[in-house]
């Protein structure tokens, strides 16, 4: 695997480490994106000496850190995640806050020791990522018994034979039990650039800071309101099935969130500084943005720091179910249907929260909701999930109806499946046509097929990348609108509106029995264009009160901290001018244009090569893969079908949603 990403690294003078040609190449995995043979990487020796001084020292800090932690709790310098404000809504807590602390703590000390080794003996990047690879470290007996108290590192007991999902993802690789799991590592396409080899965020060549994340959203993502030929369901679409696969959890401290403006109290916080000059600042007296760092991964092994997803990798609807068996048992009733609510006029809504001093949102007579998805779920009214509630209830009733002999379990658990087949269905025959384009849908086969099955692949990861999920999966918020518009059924063709930065964690639309009406106007109005541009209300308009906060200064700060966007721009860039260098010398009368479109062809062609050879396979998975017949064919071509229409489909707009 990653054979076409390794190779052009090489060819575009990045320095990594790659297999061997001589040698087998294996599959992907969550930690082996580059396997490591180069002499200087996997060479490396150090004593038991060595190791256990590092040991020594990594203990030494994260007692100090627990230190530190402790003093913010004893003098309350941390976010009171109670009290709605805006840095509390991008901290709201996670329900397995404990759980993530655990993870973070154990990995803690082996990051330490990585960077004492690393500064120890003054080593360079590529042989400070090779650390995980090396055998002297990850066989020393101190770190076997540290790794020992690692749950990642923990044997998953599978049921012998089953017909449905697990809550958590685990055992869809019966080989590979956590492949896709959730609370695991998110894989890389290309190694991380900290600037200690750890987890310390990038800096520029030179050292310096890069550019502030604030000045970059407001200059570049500034908004341009460019109206597209596809509707607003499309974005907020692609917002349902991000939260579906995934979701990075913030640290956080046992009684709040880290407070790190006006200074910083916690080695988490990574603030985003606000100039004197900013014009929308200034007139709030703000000179800071509070922004702390994702949680690590428990790899727990040596070597740089990598993200955790904390939700399962697979379209499975786990931001309607939950991503735990305690999650979905909190989320269903005693006959096999999801709990409900009701608004004003007697439908069903979802349930109230059940989480309200930590929601950032309820208020007294204005409850807010619960879902598999609870830190997400109250964002805005076009997110929250009542309909997909409201169709596991329908399938489950007709479902008992056909069945009577099923019991509650088996209800429940058969039209969970039948969900989550139906939102795969919608990503592959309506959300995937209008991404990505009809040509590219019938070059590599994708879409879905009228009849015949496929073969499961044991040998695929299907771990969400962090290269999608921080940074190239973020398309979406071009095309969001600042205005929400809603349609009434009996006269559709008068119509209101609402905006955006009024409605963030507000629950009244949802309890007043607008949903209906919104999810019209969802599919009746237009969503602005894919382009680097973001509207207003994404910039500013989530700060434009108290208790907003902008995040497209957000976005752009997150992939500092997951680097690798940048370096993927610069492996792109070299690749298109050594082309276009090699086209010139070969054909000396093609004048600059056409060099230049040439090279442009093939750079596309070797960019869907690598997405469908390389980049879906672990984004999808192996049964969809497989399934779908998504994959490259290594002979012929494929016909382009000019009669494929990729419009949104009626039973998408009218029912599946």
């Amino acid at each position: 695997m990653f054979k076409a990403i390794c190779f052009l690294l090489l060819l575009c003078q990045i320095s990594v480490c790659c297999v061997s040609a001589s040698e087998p190449q294996k599959k992907n995995t969550s930690d082996e994106n580059f396997e490591t043979n180069d002499e200087k990487c996997s060479q490396l020796s150090f004593s038991d000496t060595d190791i256990e001084t590092a040991l020594n020292r990594a203990e030494e800090l994260r007692n100090r850190l627990k230190s530190i932690e402790n003093d913010i709790q004893e003098k309350r310098l941390f976010i009171d995640t109670t009290v709605i404000s805006a840095a509390a809504r991008h901290l709201i807590p996670s329900q397995n806050k404990h759980f993530l602390r655990e993870i973070h703590e154990n990995q803690r000390l082996f990051e330490e020791v990585s960077r004492h080794l690393i500064q120890n003996r003054s080593l360079s990047r590529e042989e400070a990522l090779s650390l995980k690879h090396n055998p002297r470290v990850e066989s020393h007996k101190l770190i076997r018994v540290k790794r020992q108290t690692c749950r990642s590192k923990q044997a998953i007991s599978c049921p012998a034979k089953s017909r449905f999902r697990t809550p958590d993802g685990s055992c869809n690789n019966v080989r590979n039990t956590r492949w896709g799991k959730s609370f695991e590592c998110i894989a890389r396409l290309l190694d991380p650039e900290y600037a200690d080899g750890v987890s310390v965020p990038r800096v520029a060549r030179s050292g310096r800071p890069l550019p502030n994340p604030r000045i970059l959203s407001v200059s570049i993502h500034a908004q341009e309101d460019v109206s597209a030929n596809y509707t607003h369901m499309l974005m907020q679409f692609g917002q349902f099935l991000d939260h579906d696969i995934s979701l990075t959890p913030v640290t956080q401290l046992r009684s709040g969130g880290i407070q790190c403006c006006p200074r910083p109290t916690h080695p988490d916080c990574f603030e985003i500084p606000i100039l004197p000059n900013d014009a929308f600042y200034n007139r709030m007296g703000k000179r800071c943005i509070n922004f702390v760092r994702s949680v690590p991964c428990e790899s727990c092994t040596a070597g740089a720091r990598l993200q955790l997803n904390e939700l399962s990798a697979f379209i499975d609807a786990s931001n309607v179910y939950g991503n735990s068996l305690n999650d979905t048992l909190g989320l269903r009733n005693k006959d096999g249907l999801l709990a409900v609510g009701f608004d004003r006029k007697g439908k069903h809504i979802l349930p109230q929260s059940n989480n309200i001093d930590n929601d950032q949102c309820s208020r007294p007579n204005k409850l807010c909701f619960r879902a598999g998805d609870n830190s997400r779920v109250n964002q805005h009214p076009a997110l929250t999930l009542t309909g997909r509630m409201r169709q596991h209830n329908r399938v489950a009733s007709a479902l008992k109806q056909l069945n009577p002999t099923w019991d509650s379990e088996r209800v429940f658990q058969e039209s969970r499946r039948i969900i989550g087949a139906q939102m795969q269905m919608i990503t592959y025959n309506e959300f995937l046509p209008i991404v990505l384009g009809p040509k590219v849908m019938q070059f590599y086969k994708i879409g879905v097929n009228s009849t015949g099955f496929t073969k499961y692949d044991p040998a695929v990861n299907p771990s969400i990348l962090s290269e999608f999920s921080s940074a190239a999966f973020r398309f979406g918020h071009s095309i969001v609108n600042g205005r929400f518009t809603m349609i009434s059924a009996s006269t559709p063709s008068q119509k209101s509106s609402f905006n955006l930065r009024d409605n963030f964690f507000t629950p009244t639309r949802m309890h007043q029995g607008q949903m209906d009406f919104i999810l019209r106007g969802l599919v009746g109005r237009s969503a602005q264009r894919f382009d680097p541009f973001c509207h207003g209300d994404l910039l500013t308009g989530r700060c434009s009160r108290p208790n907003k906060l902008c995040f497209r200064a957000g976005d752009n700060s997150r992939v500092n901290q997951h680097p690798a966007l940048t370096t993927l721009h610069t492996l792109w860039m070299r690749q298109h001018n050594r082309v276009a260098s090699a086209l010139k010398q070969l054909n000396p009368t093609w004048d600059s244009e056409r060099v230049f479109q040439e090279s442009r062809r093939i750079i596309g062609a070797q960019m869907q090569m690598i997405t469908y050879n390389e980049f879906l396979p672990i984004v999808l998975g192996p049964k969809v893969m497989q399934f779908y017949k998504i994959g490259v064919n290594s002979t012929g071509f494929t016909k382009y079908d000019p009669a494929v229409n990729p419009s949104i489909l009626s039973e998408f707009s009218s029912a599946a949603f």
